[in-house]
Protein backbone atom coordinates (compact mmCIF):
# COMPACT_ATOMS: atom_id res chain seq x y z
CA UNK A 1 0.00 0.00 0.00
CA UNK A 2 2.95 2.32 0.60
CA UNK A 3 3.39 3.03 -3.11
CA UNK A 4 -0.19 4.26 -3.46
CA UNK A 5 -0.90 7.96 -3.69
CA UNK A 6 -4.07 9.80 -2.73
CA UNK A 7 -4.77 13.20 -4.23
CA UNK A 8 -7.29 15.07 -2.08
CA UNK A 9 -9.05 18.03 -3.69
CA UNK A 10 -10.99 20.57 -1.62
CA UNK A 11 -11.52 23.93 -3.31
CA UNK A 12 -13.85 25.48 -0.72
CA UNK A 13 -13.27 29.16 0.00
CA UNK A 14 -14.34 28.96 3.64
CA UNK A 15 -13.58 26.56 6.45
CA UNK A 16 -16.67 24.61 7.45
CA UNK A 17 -17.64 21.11 8.47
CA UNK A 18 -16.58 19.62 5.14
CA UNK A 19 -13.07 20.99 5.51
CA UNK A 20 -12.82 19.74 9.10
CA UNK A 21 -13.86 16.27 7.94
CA UNK A 22 -11.38 16.33 5.05
CA UNK A 23 -8.54 16.99 7.48
CA UNK A 24 -9.84 14.40 9.95
CA UNK A 25 -9.65 11.78 7.22
CA UNK A 26 -6.25 12.79 5.89
CA UNK A 27 -4.74 12.76 9.38
CA UNK A 28 -5.99 9.24 10.11
CA UNK A 29 -4.91 7.62 6.85
CA UNK A 30 -1.59 5.79 6.93
CA UNK A 31 0.38 3.87 4.34
CA UNK A 32 -0.39 6.39 1.59
CA UNK A 33 1.44 9.31 0.06
CA UNK A 34 -1.11 12.13 0.25
CA UNK A 35 -1.26 15.33 -1.79
CA UNK A 36 -3.75 18.09 -0.96
CA UNK A 37 -4.93 20.47 -3.68
CA UNK A 38 -6.74 23.53 -2.31
CA UNK A 39 -7.18 27.28 -2.72
CA UNK A 40 -4.20 29.39 -1.76
CA UNK A 41 -4.33 31.76 1.15
CA UNK A 42 -7.35 30.15 2.80
CA UNK A 43 -7.67 28.74 6.31
CA UNK A 44 -7.92 25.22 4.92
CA UNK A 45 -4.54 25.57 3.20
CA UNK A 46 -2.94 26.79 6.42
CA UNK A 47 -4.26 23.88 8.44
CA UNK A 48 -3.33 21.41 5.70
CA UNK A 49 0.23 22.72 5.76
CA UNK A 50 0.34 22.34 9.53
CA UNK A 51 -0.77 18.74 9.11
CA UNK A 52 1.96 18.22 6.52
CA UNK A 53 4.56 19.53 8.94
CA UNK A 54 3.48 16.91 11.46
CA UNK A 55 3.35 13.99 8.98
CA UNK A 56 5.97 13.69 6.24
CA UNK A 57 3.71 11.70 3.88
CA UNK A 58 1.27 14.63 3.57
CA UNK A 59 1.96 17.62 1.31
CA UNK A 60 0.01 20.58 -0.02
CA UNK A 61 0.33 20.47 -3.80
CA UNK A 62 -0.31 22.75 -6.74
CA UNK A 63 -2.60 21.67 -9.55
CA UNK A 64 0.41 21.12 -11.82
CA UNK A 65 2.25 18.90 -9.35
CA UNK A 66 -0.95 16.86 -8.92
CA UNK A 67 -1.28 16.69 -12.71
CA UNK A 68 2.29 15.42 -12.98
CA UNK A 69 1.59 12.83 -10.28
CA UNK A 70 -1.47 11.33 -11.98
CA UNK A 71 0.42 11.09 -15.28
CA UNK A 72 3.65 9.61 -13.94
CA UNK A 73 2.56 7.37 -11.08
CA UNK A 74 0.66 4.14 -11.44
CA UNK A 75 -1.24 3.69 -8.17
CA UNK A 76 -3.13 6.96 -7.75
CA UNK A 77 -6.65 7.63 -6.49
CA UNK A 78 -8.19 11.09 -6.80
CA UNK A 79 -10.59 12.07 -4.01
CA UNK A 80 -12.77 15.19 -4.40
CA UNK A 81 -14.22 16.55 -1.17
CA UNK A 82 -16.42 19.36 -2.52
CA UNK A 83 -18.42 20.32 -5.61
CA UNK A 84 -15.73 22.40 -7.30
CA UNK A 85 -13.12 19.80 -6.50
CA UNK A 86 -15.26 17.15 -8.22
CA UNK A 87 -14.87 18.88 -11.59
CA UNK A 88 -11.11 19.14 -11.16
CA UNK A 89 -10.96 15.47 -10.22
CA UNK A 90 -12.81 14.57 -13.39
CA UNK A 91 -10.39 16.66 -15.46
CA UNK A 92 -7.37 14.90 -13.93
CA UNK A 93 -9.01 11.55 -14.56
CA UNK A 94 -9.75 12.36 -18.21
CA UNK A 95 -6.08 13.10 -18.90
CA UNK A 96 -4.63 10.23 -16.88
CA UNK A 97 -7.14 7.39 -16.97
CA UNK A 98 -7.07 7.24 -13.17
CA UNK A 99 -10.24 6.79 -11.14
CA UNK A 100 -11.77 9.39 -8.90
CA UNK A 101 -14.06 9.33 -5.89
CA UNK A 102 -16.41 12.13 -4.79
CA UNK A 103 -17.66 12.79 -1.27
CA UNK A 104 -21.10 14.43 -1.17
CA UNK A 105 -22.18 16.17 2.04
CA UNK A 106 -25.25 18.26 1.20
CA UNK A 107 -28.86 17.14 1.10
CA UNK A 108 -29.97 18.59 -2.21
CA UNK A 109 -30.08 17.42 -5.82
CA UNK A 110 -27.25 18.25 -8.21
CA UNK A 111 -27.75 21.20 -10.53
CA UNK A 112 -26.71 21.19 -14.18
CA UNK A 113 -25.68 18.59 -16.73
CA UNK A 114 -21.98 19.19 -16.11
CA UNK A 115 -22.32 18.18 -12.46
CA UNK A 116 -24.40 15.15 -13.40
CA UNK A 117 -21.75 14.03 -15.90
CA UNK A 118 -19.02 14.48 -13.30
CA UNK A 119 -20.86 12.31 -10.79
CA UNK A 120 -21.75 9.70 -13.41
CA UNK A 121 -18.09 9.38 -14.37
CA UNK A 122 -16.82 8.84 -10.83
CA UNK A 123 -15.41 5.45 -9.92
CA UNK A 124 -17.26 5.73 -6.61
CA UNK A 125 -19.43 8.15 -4.68
CA UNK A 126 -19.51 8.52 -0.91
CA UNK A 127 -22.56 10.11 0.69
CA UNK A 128 -22.47 11.39 4.23
CA UNK A 129 -25.92 9.92 4.92
CA UNK A 130 -28.57 7.70 3.37
CA UNK A 131 -30.63 10.83 2.74
CA UNK A 132 -27.81 12.35 0.67
CA UNK A 133 -27.25 9.03 -1.12
CA UNK A 134 -30.90 8.97 -2.21
CA UNK A 135 -30.23 12.05 -4.35
CA UNK A 136 -27.43 10.27 -6.23
CA UNK A 137 -28.71 6.78 -7.05
CA UNK A 138 -29.89 7.68 -10.55
CA UNK A 139 -26.43 8.98 -11.42
CA UNK A 140 -24.10 6.28 -10.15
CA UNK A 141 -24.71 2.83 -8.67
CA UNK A 142 -21.40 2.67 -6.81
CA UNK A 143 -22.43 4.62 -3.72
CA UNK A 144 -21.25 4.08 -0.16
CA UNK A 145 -22.56 5.83 2.95
CA UNK A 146 -19.84 6.92 5.36
CA UNK A 147 -20.85 9.09 8.28
CA UNK A 148 -18.71 11.98 9.46
CA UNK A 149 -16.57 11.77 12.57
CA UNK A 150 -16.12 13.88 15.64
CA UNK A 151 -13.03 16.02 15.56
CA UNK A 152 -11.11 16.41 18.86
CA UNK A 153 -11.72 20.16 18.71
CA UNK A 154 -9.70 22.42 21.05
CA UNK A 155 -10.60 24.06 24.34
CA UNK A 156 -9.51 27.36 25.86
CA UNK A 157 -9.12 28.56 29.42
CA UNK A 158 -10.44 32.02 28.51
CA UNK A 159 -13.59 30.48 27.03
CA UNK A 160 -13.95 28.27 30.09
CA UNK A 161 -13.76 31.33 32.32
CA UNK A 162 -16.37 33.16 30.26
CA UNK A 163 -18.71 30.18 30.44
CA UNK A 164 -18.22 29.95 34.21
CA UNK A 165 -20.45 33.02 34.46
CA UNK A 166 -23.39 30.70 33.73
CA UNK A 167 -22.87 29.15 37.16
CA UNK A 168 -25.19 26.17 37.67
CA UNK A 169 -27.48 26.79 34.69
CA UNK A 170 -28.74 23.94 32.50
CA UNK A 171 -27.20 25.05 29.20
CA UNK A 172 -28.87 24.37 25.85
CA UNK A 173 -26.49 25.17 22.98
CA UNK A 174 -27.09 25.74 19.29
CA UNK A 175 -23.77 25.49 17.48
CA UNK A 176 -23.20 26.60 13.88
CA UNK A 177 -23.64 29.35 11.32
CA UNK A 178 -26.45 31.85 11.92
CA UNK A 179 -28.24 31.20 8.64
CA UNK A 180 -31.89 30.68 7.78
CA UNK A 181 -31.38 26.97 7.13
CA UNK A 182 -30.24 26.47 10.74
CA UNK A 183 -33.66 27.59 12.04
CA UNK A 184 -32.35 29.57 15.03
CA UNK A 185 -35.75 31.27 15.56
CA UNK A 186 -36.98 27.85 16.74
CA UNK A 187 -34.43 27.95 19.56
CA UNK A 188 -35.34 31.51 20.45
CA UNK A 189 -39.03 30.62 20.60
CA UNK A 190 -38.24 27.64 22.82
CA UNK A 191 -36.27 29.93 25.11
CA UNK A 192 -39.27 32.25 25.30
CA UNK A 193 -41.55 29.38 26.31
CA UNK A 194 -39.39 28.30 29.27
CA UNK A 195 -37.97 31.66 30.38
CA UNK A 196 -40.27 32.02 33.39
CA UNK A 197 -41.22 28.41 34.09
CA UNK A 198 -37.61 27.17 34.10
CA UNK A 199 -35.34 30.16 34.83
CA UNK A 200 -32.31 27.91 35.44
CA UNK A 201 -32.31 26.85 31.75
CA UNK A 202 -30.08 29.05 29.61
CA UNK A 203 -29.67 29.06 25.83
CA UNK A 204 -26.28 29.59 24.24
CA UNK A 205 -26.16 30.46 20.54
CA UNK A 206 -22.63 29.94 19.22
CA UNK A 207 -21.66 31.07 15.73
CA UNK A 208 -21.90 33.93 13.30
CA UNK A 209 -23.73 34.59 10.05
CA UNK A 210 -25.88 36.97 8.07
CA UNK A 211 -28.97 36.39 10.24
CA UNK A 212 -27.21 37.53 13.42
CA UNK A 213 -28.70 41.02 13.72
CA UNK A 214 -32.27 39.91 13.09
CA UNK A 215 -31.90 37.01 15.54
CA UNK A 216 -30.58 39.29 18.25
CA UNK A 217 -33.56 41.56 17.66
CA UNK A 218 -35.91 38.60 18.11
CA UNK A 219 -34.23 37.67 21.39
CA UNK A 220 -33.60 41.13 22.83
CA UNK A 221 -36.28 40.86 25.54
CA UNK A 222 -35.16 37.42 26.73
CA UNK A 223 -33.01 37.01 29.82
CA UNK A 224 -32.13 33.38 29.10
CA UNK A 225 -30.37 33.73 25.72
CA UNK A 226 -26.69 34.54 25.14
CA UNK A 227 -25.18 35.08 21.69
CA UNK A 228 -21.65 33.83 22.25
CA UNK A 229 -20.30 34.59 18.78
CA UNK A 230 -17.92 32.37 16.85
CA UNK A 231 -15.22 30.40 18.64
CA UNK A 232 -12.96 27.59 17.45
CA UNK A 233 -12.85 26.28 21.02
CA UNK A 234 -15.83 24.01 20.65
CA UNK A 235 -14.62 21.54 23.28
CA UNK A 236 -15.01 24.22 25.95
CA UNK A 237 -18.53 24.98 24.71
CA UNK A 238 -19.63 21.35 24.71
CA UNK A 239 -18.10 20.56 28.09
CA UNK A 240 -20.31 23.30 29.58
CA UNK A 241 -23.38 22.27 27.54
CA UNK A 242 -26.06 19.94 28.87
CA UNK A 243 -28.08 19.64 25.65
CA UNK A 244 -27.17 20.38 22.03
CA UNK A 245 -30.08 21.66 19.94
CA UNK A 246 -30.10 21.50 16.14
CA UNK A 247 -33.52 22.39 14.66
CA UNK A 248 -32.18 22.72 11.10
CA UNK A 249 -34.46 22.83 8.07
CA UNK A 250 -31.92 20.73 6.16
CA UNK A 251 -28.74 18.85 7.11
CA UNK A 252 -26.62 16.43 5.12
CA UNK A 253 -25.76 14.73 8.40
CA UNK A 254 -25.21 17.22 11.26
CA UNK A 255 -21.62 16.79 12.43
CA UNK A 256 -22.22 18.99 15.51
CA UNK A 257 -24.26 16.08 16.86
CA UNK A 258 -21.17 13.88 16.67
CA UNK A 259 -19.11 16.53 18.45
CA UNK A 260 -21.72 16.50 21.23
CA UNK A 261 -21.56 12.70 21.38
CA UNK A 262 -17.81 12.87 21.85
CA UNK A 263 -18.52 14.78 25.08
CA UNK A 264 -21.39 12.44 26.07
CA UNK A 265 -23.99 15.17 25.63
CA UNK A 266 -27.57 14.39 24.52
CA UNK A 267 -29.03 16.19 21.52
CA UNK A 268 -32.37 17.47 20.30
CA UNK A 269 -32.62 17.87 16.54
CA UNK A 270 -35.10 18.20 13.73
CA UNK A 271 -36.06 15.20 11.61
CA UNK A 272 -34.47 16.72 8.50
CA UNK A 273 -31.75 15.31 6.25
CA UNK A 274 -29.46 12.72 7.75
CA UNK A 275 -30.14 13.64 11.39
CA UNK A 276 -32.51 10.70 12.04
CA UNK A 277 -29.68 8.37 11.01
CA UNK A 278 -27.44 9.44 13.90
CA UNK A 279 -29.98 10.41 16.58
CA UNK A 280 -31.64 7.48 18.30
CA UNK A 281 -34.92 8.98 19.48
CA UNK A 282 -35.35 8.51 23.21
CA UNK A 283 -31.92 6.86 23.45
CA UNK A 284 -29.26 9.44 22.54
CA UNK A 285 -31.58 12.42 22.18
CA UNK A 286 -34.85 13.50 20.61
CA UNK A 287 -36.16 14.20 17.12
CA UNK A 288 -38.71 17.01 16.75
CA UNK A 289 -40.68 18.64 13.95
CA UNK A 290 -39.12 21.88 12.73
CA UNK A 291 -42.25 23.89 13.61
CA UNK A 292 -43.19 22.24 16.92
CA UNK A 293 -41.59 24.02 19.86
CA UNK A 294 -44.21 22.62 22.24
CA UNK A 295 -42.89 19.16 21.46
CA UNK A 296 -39.33 20.34 22.04
CA UNK A 297 -40.34 21.97 25.31
CA UNK A 298 -41.79 18.69 26.61
CA UNK A 299 -38.58 16.80 25.89
CA UNK A 300 -36.43 19.56 27.37
CA UNK A 301 -38.45 19.68 30.59
CA UNK A 302 -38.17 15.88 30.91
CA UNK A 303 -34.39 16.09 30.70
CA UNK A 304 -34.18 19.00 33.12
CA UNK A 305 -36.40 17.35 35.72
CA UNK A 306 -35.28 13.72 35.45
CA UNK A 307 -31.60 13.23 36.25
CA UNK A 308 -31.83 9.46 35.83
CA UNK A 309 -33.24 9.91 32.32
CA UNK A 310 -30.45 12.33 31.43
CA UNK A 311 -27.76 9.96 32.69
CA UNK A 312 -29.33 7.05 30.80
CA UNK A 313 -29.03 8.99 27.55
CA UNK A 314 -25.41 9.75 28.37
CA UNK A 315 -24.70 6.06 28.94
CA UNK A 316 -26.28 5.18 25.61
CA UNK A 317 -24.12 7.77 23.84
CA UNK A 318 -21.01 6.34 25.45
CA UNK A 319 -21.81 2.94 23.99
CA UNK A 320 -22.19 4.08 20.36
CA UNK A 321 -19.89 7.07 19.91
CA UNK A 322 -16.88 4.95 18.90
CA UNK A 323 -18.49 4.35 15.51
CA UNK A 324 -18.13 8.08 14.79
CA UNK A 325 -14.42 8.29 15.56
CA UNK A 326 -12.00 9.60 12.91
CA UNK A 327 -10.36 6.17 12.90
CA UNK A 328 -13.65 4.47 12.05
CA UNK A 329 -14.33 6.93 9.24
CA UNK A 330 -10.84 6.39 7.79
CA UNK A 331 -11.25 2.60 7.87
CA UNK A 332 -14.45 2.90 5.84
CA UNK A 333 -12.80 5.17 3.27
CA UNK A 334 -9.85 2.81 2.88
CA UNK A 335 -12.30 0.07 1.87
CA UNK A 336 -13.61 2.39 -0.85
CA UNK A 337 -10.11 3.25 -2.08
CA UNK A 338 -9.13 -0.41 -2.28
CA UNK A 339 -12.11 -1.19 -4.55
CA UNK A 340 -11.09 1.39 -7.16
Amino acid sequence: MTDRTLIHINLASGFGGGEVQTLNLIEQLSGYHQLIVCKKGREFEQKARELGEAKTDIKVATFWSAFYCVLMKKNVVIHAHDGRGAHLARLLALFSGKKYLISRRVDKPLKGKLSEQTYRGAGALVAVSQKVAANLHELNNNISVIHDSYSHLPSSQSVDERLAELNDKFVVTQLGSLLDIKNVPFTIELAKQVEHSHPHVHFLIVGKGKEELSLKEQAKELSNVTFFGFTPYVASILERTQLLIMPSKSEGLGSAVLEAYQHNKPVMTSKSGGLPEIVQHGQTGYLVDIDNTEQAKAYLVDLVNDRALYERLQENIGQIKHQYSPQSMATNYIECYQKL
